[in-house]
């Protein structure tokens, strides 16, 4: 252990014979690693790389020499090699990584390349063919330091010169230091922190710690002196001398820091030697066994009590640190600072100056979580005057782009709203902040709507919602949506109808002058013309229909516009209102997206041979216990829009179900939906002959306060006439309590065998049935389906409602097939798939005043 590592390797000249020292000078160390300190075998371990890499350095010069016809005395000067991070600190355990970082001047030299290249080769040779160490390289030019990702610049910064220019590694780290944002470097490590506490834990009393990254490791000690460093000034070695003349820690606070670090760091090198790798989760398994190797006799309790101790010590100092830092106003920006958590402006002429700070404070805020301070709103709003101030140019508008490009945009929109500046940049979209929408399912005004849909939109990028997560990730383009998503009711701005084209003219306008290309324009005004397109075919068309999606896919054509869209459509929905938005819309709106997506990925056609489907159905059913004749029949008695859209254990079930209903027993099950904002029901009962079945189960959700949100009739097309229906409902916004789903079950099954009339139920609750539908409007649309009328009836929202237009419509002899129940604001929307008593479409012409008749000339009953 006398000799030192640079006796004998001035005389090696091949990387094999570097690696082959390397590597037994590393056995020998390893041999002997309980006779050195802690700290002491690091600085070995260290300083035996060091060597073998000053020697690489030295055959890379010889190289360089022997590969060009003269070397000029300048090269030397422009190329220098550092290691980094845990290198850099002189903290190599066993089997840590060797970090290390080739630097040249900013100039390109053929010659200075040469040599990078020729000490990157033997470098690699020696440690990749000769040891078993990882090498970790990067390489940097002199003026490469700006924008780096936080852990590359704190790996420079504790960055060591190997080899090479001294001057130039001098020159380089002053770099690195002057290109540390203050607030962002203190604020990441904050928050890396932070997330280190949520994957190993908050405490350092953890069972089994993680000795570098958890809270009380390594780590915890070295973020305190990165963030004394840069909001303090110094170097490492000067760190803790430093904050103890400020009066942060303490003499005595040191001598704990030492000892701690020493604890740790042999802790360290008895886990790597005990694992043969570089681990830092100390388990229960592996602590009786450390502590009987580091001396402990009284075993692995007393040891551990130790390392709490000292990973206490290390936590609380990096608690302290960090909170001396978080008080001091940290640097974002020339004149841009955080103090505490908000942004404020220690330059309260930047914004004269230079206007498109006014746009960068918000990304910067939102970037590191910060509060918009009081003193910048005041002079953001003393440089804007509402719009009417500075003069916004290209410049502004350039920086605005690249906020809507930046992660977690659609924050920055919302404070840059609250902050008044975005009806300064858009004095377009300022008007719409004060304007009332012209309907009252609106909350908010149609400017906050927005702003609304922005921040639901964005809401989507967390995850809580998974599917609308893994959405969002594919979009290519989030700026274009978020955009879109702002903007898309730009033209409710101009009083008059059909907004939404209006709006896309608008946006284009806007988006024009803003600076988005030719291509991003087309399909922000796609995304702003259609954005009602998807909530209304969702919520007002029947998705089993084939012929209702196709001709949504015939409008969003292609899997890009889909996604955006939906997302759109998702965040335009729930933020108009709580009580418009219903767990039932996003149901009906997935839905619609997931069949959409499937077309559009089968080249834009849905082509079922409904024949095949119902063969393979019979087959696969024909695998229950289910008698193969009662199969048979119940796939050909049903329409094939059940068949394609009900899965087969349902279908299972059904069949028992209509067999009871053949003996006069009708079912009634219920399932709650996952999200638990809805209940499944599935009645099955031998219908009347005459049609008005749905109406009467209307007529007793109402008197039992159940809200319906949709209904899938079907009508077995057999001469026993059993019907099936589903209808999704629910009680006060959620899924059935088991006290409403007995009650129900009870006076429906009543209400179904003939025990009580729905007279009889309604009196006896209070409830009343009869009256009129007040101001129906009635549409009549025959080519959206191949087999059914569909009935649209806008009317002004009653109670029994639903029952009323169920009730005047079967009073037709008309057959409702499907439903869709929408309330928005103080109207209804209701549509009803329908045939005529004949089974076929109705007249268009006279089926709306027919129905009008019924539903308003006298008191239905």
């Amino acid at each position: 252990m006398a000799r030192q590592p640079s006796d004998t390797l001035d005389g090696l000249t091949s990387p094999r014979e570097i690696g082959a020292f390397v590597s037994d000078e590393r056995q020998l160390l390893l041999k002997h690693w309980k006779s050195l300190t802690g700290v002491g075998f690091m600085h070995a371990h260290s300083d035996l790389i060091d060597s073998a890499i000053a020697r690489i350095f030295t055959l890379a010069v010889e190289q360089t020499r022997e590969s060009i016809e003269h070397m000029r005395a300048g090269v030397l000067d422009r190329f220098c090699l550092i290691a980094t991070g845990g290198y850099g600190r002189r903290e190599l355990c066993p089997y840590s990584d060797v970090d290390v970082t080739f630097v040249a001047a900013n100039e390109d030299d053929p010659q200075v390349d040469l040599l990078v290249k020729n000490a990157y080769r033997i470098l690699m040779d020696v440690f990749l063919g000769g040891t078993d160490l990882k090498v970790g390289y990067a390489f940097r030019q002199l003026d490469d330091c700006q924008g780096l990702p936080l852990d590359t610049h704190t790996a420079l910064l504790d960055g060591r010169c190997l080899a090479g220019s001294v001057s130039l590694f001098e020159r380089f780290h002053a770099e690195v230091r002057g290109s540390i944002s203050p607030a962002r470097f203190v604020l990441g490590h904050l928050s890396e922190r932070r997330s280190a506490g949520v994957r190993w834990g908050r405490s350092p009393y953890r069972v089994e710690p993680n000795i570098k990254e958890g809270a009380g490791g390594l780590r915890d000690l070295h973020a305190a002196r990165w963030m004394a460093q840069v909001v303090f000034g110094g170097y490492r070695d000067d760190a803790w001398k430093n904050l103890r003349a400020r009066g942060i820690v303490t003499d005595s606070d040191i001598k704990s820091i030492d000892a701690a670090v020493e604890f740790v760091a042999r802790l360290r090198n008895c886990l790597h030697m005990v694992c043969g790798r570089g681990t830092d989760v100390l388990s229960v398994e592996r602590q009786e066994q450390i502590s009987s190797m580091l001396g402990y006799r009284q075993g692995a309790s007393a040891f551990m009590v130790k390392y709490y101790g000292h990973a206490e010590t290390l936590n609380r100092i990096y608690r302290k640190v960090a909170s001396a830092c978080r008080e001091q106003p940290l640097e974002i920006e020339s004149g841009v600072v955080a103090e505490g958590n908000d942004l404020c402006l220690s330059d309260v002429g930047l914004f004269s100056r230079d206007p498109e700070a006014m746009i960068r404070v918000f990304q910067h805020a939102v970037a590191l979580d910060l509060r918009i301070g009081r003193n910048t709103n005041d002079l953001l709003n003393a440089n804007t005057h509402n719009g009417k101030g500075r003069k916004r140019n290209q410049s502004v508008y350039r920086t605005f782009l690249r906020v809507l490009s930046a992660p977690n945009a659609h924050l920055a929109l919302a404070d840059m709203a609250d902050s008044g500046i975005l009806q300064w940049l858009m004095p377009e979209f300022g008007e719409l902040m004060y304007q009332v929408p012209g309907d009252a399912a609106h909350e908010l005004t149609v400017g906050a709507h927005s702003i609304e849909a922005v921040r639901t939109l964005g809401s989507f990028s967390s995850g809580a919602d998974a599917e609308m997560f893994d959405v969002w990730a594919g979009i290519q383009e989030p700026e274009l949506l978020l955009f879109a998503t702002l903007l898309h009711d730009i033209g409710k701005a101009d009083g008059g109808e059909a907004h939404e084209v209006v709006g896309a003219a608008m946006a284009h306008e806007i988006g024009a002058k803003l600076g988005f290309s030719t291509e991003a324009l087309a399909t922000i005004e796609f995304l702003i013309r259609n954005h009602l397109i998807m909530s209304e075919t969702a919520r007002l068309r029947d998705l089993n229909d084939q012929q209702a999606v196709q001709a949504f896919v015939q409008i969003v054509y292609n899997p890009e516009l889909l996604d955006m869209l939906y997302l759109l459509t998702a965040a335009d929905l729930r933020s108009v209102g709580q009580a418009t938005w219903s767990e039932m819309q996003m149901r009906f709106l997935r839905e619609l997206y997931h069949r959409s997506i499937t077309i559009l990925r089968r080249s834009g056609q849905m082509t079922i041979d409904v024949d095949r489907h119902r063969s393979r159905l019979a087959r696969e059913l024909s695998l229950t216990n289910l008698p193969q004749a009662e199969v048979d029949e119940h796939c050909q008695a049903m329409p094939a829009s059940y068949l394609l859209n009900t899965p087969p254990n349902d279908i299972a079930a059904h069949i028992e179900y209509i067999r009871l209903a053949r003996e006069g027993r009708p079912t009634i099950s219920m399932k709650d939906d996952p999200t638990g904002k809805l209940t499944e029901v599935m009645i099955c009962t031998p219908d009347d002959p005459t049609p008005g079945l749905l109406a009467r189960i209307a007529g007793a959700l109402y008197v039992l306060n159940v809200g319906i949100h949709a209904a899938q009739v079907f009508t077995r097309e057999t001469s026993d006439r059993i019907a099936l229906d589903i209808l999704y409902v629910d009680f006060d916004h959620h899924a059935l309590p088991q006290m409403k789903k007995l009650q129900m079950q009870s006076e429906l099954e009543a209400l179904l065998c003939g025990r009580i009339d729905l007279k009889s139920l309604s009196e006896r609750f209070g409830k009343k049935l009869a009256g009129s539908v007040i101001s129906p409007d009635i549409e009549v649309i025959s080519h959206l389906s191949d087999r059914h009328t569909i009935v649209q009836i806008t009317a002004e929202d009653q109670p029994g409602l639903l029952y009323r237009l169920t009730k005047g419509i079967s009073s037709l002899g008309w057959d409702i097939h499907s439903a869709r129940i929408n309330t928005w604001g103080d109207k209804a929307l209701d549509v009803f798939y329908v045939t005529g008593a004949d089974g076929k479409k109705l007249d268009a012409d006279s089926a709306p005043t027919s129905l009008k008749k019924a539903l308003t000339d006298s008191e239905l009953r």
